[in-house]
């Protein structure tokens, strides 16, 4: 990588070149953008619902039917009416409406069964024929109920779309008209309240808010990201550069999806907002590394050069831990939450290259002359947050147990809150209970009829099997049975249109002849149901004009369809109903029974959500353990990092849990999100103290400094990602609203983790990383050349010294003096140094040489006693100090290579011994 980062500052203006390009490429992709509101992206991909659901269309029609609401004190006034009429008369003219059915228009065959009049060919003008009309309608079971509320307070006006009226375009251009009539109408005054509702005014009304979002959420992102990285640097390099990243690498996310065919939906509707709030810190940390570089250098090289390195791998595991949990999406079956998964993990990578290429190129040619960053931002202990932070740590070490104590109780306390944690897939739910839209709907569903419909497809597909008396009393069986269950206001079936025809048949004429040939009155002639004979006659009007009942029955009388007009506000009240139809089912075998519809696919999506949920963050926490343990090289360490991480989503689900926030599309994602986003805190805090102890030594002084300095960016961060979620309270939408809030809650609560309990963990625990097990410099062959190595592989070699003390003697000084008091034992790793003993009468004797691989000192390791010799370093010395603490460190976490190590160090003081004894013996 080095290579890669001295190109981009040779080339710079080749590397924004390239950008350029790209941008040009994929930035034309977003022409093609569009914003899809439909169910479709909220079901699961493959799903044999949707295939069951198709074919009911085909066979039934479709049910996304508009629902007109009218409210007055008697819709069967002569003005009510009238005002019904022009509704109905002026909305079937509208281009694309096939077709609309209301009080004013329906027809009557309990009149005349063969030429059914019209239910109101005349307004009723007087009271005695508004009685006879409503008595009419009571008698019709596809009137009361249906078009007109039992207390006649509320009509319905139903209105069909055609099949070439279902575009987005056209159904806007529809619901625009539609609303446009009734604020005409409604500004007119009168008694009457109009309102408009169902499936497809709900999608129109989606469509509407989420192009409001994206006109709202992505420039207050941006708002909020310049604000942040304004109080961060207080340049304009240091807002510029970071915001021109993110807004390059949202224009490549949102062109790819663009050329790829891949809508806004209501999944992806939160991804340009995502991607500036999460990757404008993989930039900042890199502008933040430069202007530390300019003010205290680390090397000769280019200052961007220099930060390149230092920032690189860090951001890079960080971005990787991003990946992982935005990765863990795409295992979820529904389409709209892999497509954010997917196209999330597109944009962070895109968003990491950027910022280790733009970013730096950008810089090179637009230089920095001079920075103070700790004059501008106020750095480590000389601020105030970084003196808090500090005193900050000392308190986590001294009240480590009592952190402990209550992180676990936060677990607990959320652990009780699973089982309350319900999910809600309902897309009305989707909208907030006080929206315009929800009043609507619950004013209709309330007052007149159940505003969201769906199906129940009955039968065997047998041709002829539905017209069998048997059939169609299990049908009327189970449309009583369906208008008694909770949430259902009014069903339609074939048997309805039965009983209508059937009653006109007994009305048409006043003298009608039975089986027996005897005259009878109409009165006196029974129903087909007591009298099946008179089955025939019916259907013989059915036959003759089947394309009448298509919405009911199929022309081959295999198959029935009831229409359940339903009042359901949540997915429990809905999958409650639909268990109960499939027990009736099974009670009827011999009448199958199945409900299908828009309501029913995203209730079964509920399940999916619970399971995407599991597997979600189930595959993140193992794939960042895994990560974690590989980084530190310690499946204990990769635990005790995870730690941090996993209360705040606890947290989370006991949020969920305790506040009754429903588990939906939003919601469901979030926990796999914040294990990827705020395990970066983690591994910055996690690297800054190993390296301060590798100073230091001291765990509490080293706990202290990079809480304090790291502490700064960590605060910053996530008070950026929290206020970043935040702004998706401004959304439309019940689940991005939740999903910002309980993300900001989650950040908040991992912020807090990382400052308080992390620390804690950390007091006692000694860390080595991947990358310094890769750059500590041991020479050849340790494990060959450093006899207490022998016996190991190079890489546990290198581990066992990282897990010690590595301290560097200049050349010409003392490693130790004769005399002092030490109770540790130093290994040569690199170097050459004289043994030099004073005499009682002070002259200095040169005795042995020592040169890498030797040790010194191996009584002080055995017990505390002062040295016999002065070690004095010929050339530049690397020691590797071995103590008792270093040895149960080695113990404790890597008891394999300890045994080698012990049995090495055995060995050392054996010889130590032998030698001790011959000297001994040569000197008597």
């Amino acid at each position: 990588m080095d290579a890669a980062y001295r190109a981009i500052v040779r080339f710079p203006w080749l590397v924004l070149a390239v950008v350029a390009a790209v941008t040009v490429v994929l930035g034309t992709g977003t022409r093609y953008l569009r914003v899809d509101s439909s169910v479709g992206t909220l079901l699961p991909r493959g799903d044999p619902g949707q295939a069951l659901y198709a074919q009911v269309v085909e066979r039934f029609g479709n049910d996304e039917v508009d629902i007109i609401g009218v409210l007055a004190p008697d819709v069967l006034s002569a003005t009510t009416l009238e005002k019904i009429r022009t509704v109905t008369t002026r909305a079937a003219a509208i281009d694309g409406v096939a077709q609309v059915i209301s009080l004013t228009n329906v027809h009557d065959p309990i009149a005349d069964v063969l030429n059914p009049p019209p239910l109101i060919p005349e307004i009723p003008a007087t009271t005695a024929a508004r009685a006879r009309l409503r008595a009419r309608i009571k008698d019709n079971p596809l009137f009361a109920g249906n078009l007109i509320s039992p207390d006649s307070h509320g009509a319905a006006i139903n209105v069909f779309f055609k099949d070439d009226a279902r575009t987005e375009e056209a159904a806007r251009r529809i619901d625009a008209e539609l609303e446009a009539l009734l604020a005409e109408l409604q500004a007119e005054g009168g008694a009457e309240r109009f309102y408009l509702t169902g499936l497809s005014h709900l999608k129109v009304k989606g469509l509407a808010l989420m192009r409001r979002d994206l006109a709202v959420l992505t420039p207050a992102s941006l708002v909020l990201v310049v604000v942040v990285l304004f109080f961060s640097f207080r340049t304009r390099r240091g807002v510029v550069l970071p915001l021109l990243c993110v807004l390059v690498g949202v224009m490549w996310t949102m062109g790819v999806m663009g050329w790829i065919g891949e809508p806004i939906s209501l999944g992806t509707l939160v991804l340009p907002s995502l991607l500036i709030v999460i990757g404008s810190s993989y930039a900042t940390h890199v502008v933040a590394r430069y202007y530390l570089e300019l003010e205290t250098p680390t090397g000769p090289e280019h200052p961007v050069h220099r930060a390149l390195r230092q920032a690189g791998l860090p951001v890079f595991i960080s971005g990787l831990a991003t990946l992982i949990g935005f990765s863990a999406l795409l295992l979820n079956s529904i389409q709209a939450v892999r497509a954010l998964g997917l196209y999330a993990v597109i944009g962070i990578t895109f968003l990491f290259i950027l910022a280790m290429t733009l970013v730096p190129a950008l810089i090179v040619v637009m230089p920095e002359r001079r920075y103070q960053w700790g004059a501008a931002a106020g750095r480590g202990e000389s601020g105030r947050l970084g003196r808090v932070l500090a005193a900050l740590a000392q308190f986590d070490i001294r009240y480590r147990r009592a952190i402990f104590v209550v992180a676990t109780a936060l677990v607990v306390l959320s652990v009780i809150a699973l089982p309350r944690i319900q999910a809600d897939t309902n897309f009305l739910a989707y909208f907030p209970r006080d929206s315009p839209i929800r009043f609507a709907h619950t004013a209709i569903s309330a007052r007149v009829a159940g505003a969201l419909p769906f199906y129940v497809v009955v039968g065997s597909g047998q041709p002829e099997s539905m017209v069998e008396m048997r059939a169609l009393r299990e049908l009327r069986e189970l449309q009583h049975y369906l208008e008694s269950l909770p949430g259902v206001s009014r069903t339609v079936a074939f048997t309805d249109y039965l009983d209508l025809l059937d009653h006109g048949l007994r009305a048409s004429g006043d003298i009608v002849i039975d089986d027996h040939g005897n005259a009878v009155a109409p009165a006196d002639v029974k129903s087909f149901w007591d009298d099946p004979n008179r089955l025939s006659e019916v259907l013989t009007l059915v036959r003759q004009n089947p394309e009448t009942f298509r919405s009911v029955i199929t022309p081959d009388f295999g198959q029935a369809n009831v229409l359940v007009r339903t009042r359901f506000e949540t997915s429990t009240e809905i999958a409650e109903v639909v268990t109960r139809i499939r027990e009736w089912a099974e009670q009827h075998p011999g009448m199958p029974a199945e409900p299908t519809g828009n309501i029913i696919l995203l209730n079964g999506t509920t399940d999916d959500v619970v399971w995407g949920q599991v597997k979600s963050v189930t595959v993140a926490l193992a794939v960042i353990f895994v990560v974690m343990s590989l980084l530190f090289l310690s499946a204990k360490v990769g635990f005790i990092a995870m730690l941090p991480n996993i209360v705040p989503v606890m947290f989370f689900f006991g949020i969920l849990g305790w506040s009754n926030i429903m588990l939906n599309i939003g919601t469901s994602i979030i926990a796999a999100i914040a294990l990827g986003i705020a395990v970066d805190n983690t591994i910055h805090y996690m690297v800054r103290f190993n390296r301060e102890l590798q100073v230091s030594h001291d765990e509490r002084q080293s706990l202290a400094v990079a809480l304090s300095t790291v502490g700064r960016p960590i605060v910053y961060t996530s008070v950026a990602l929290t206020l970043g979620f935040m702004v998706m309270r401004l959304s439309d939408f019940v689940p991005i609203r939740d999903f910002g809030t309980l993300s900001a809650a989650t950040m908040l609560a991992a912020l807090v983790t990382n400052v308080v309990l992390l620390p804690a963990l950390l007091a006692q625990t000694r860390i080595v990383t991947l990358w310094d097990l890769l750059f500590v410099k041991l020479g050849k062959d340790p494990h060959k050349t450093v006899r207490l190595f022998h016996g190991l592989r190079r890489a546990q070699a290198r581990i066992a010294v990282l897990l010690g003390r590595l301290q560097t003697v200049p050349a010409g000084e003392a490693a130790v003096r004769q005399g002092e008091l030490g109770e540790e034992m130093y290994v040569i790793i690199n170097g050459r140094a004289d043994v030099i003993v004073h005499g009682d009468d002070g002259r200095q004797r040169l005795v042995h040489q020592l040169e890498r691989g030797d040790v010194f000192g191996e009584m002080g390791l055995v017990r505390r006693q002062k040295r016999t010799a002065d070690i004095v370093a010929v050339e530049d010395l690397e020691l590797l100090a071995v103590d008792q603490r270093f040895l149960e460190r080695l113990q404790r976490r890597y008891p394999r290579i300890a045994a080698t190590v012990f049995l090495n160090l055995t060995r050392i003081l054996s010889d130590y011994v032998e030698r001790t004894t011959k000297q001994i013996a040569a000197a008597g």
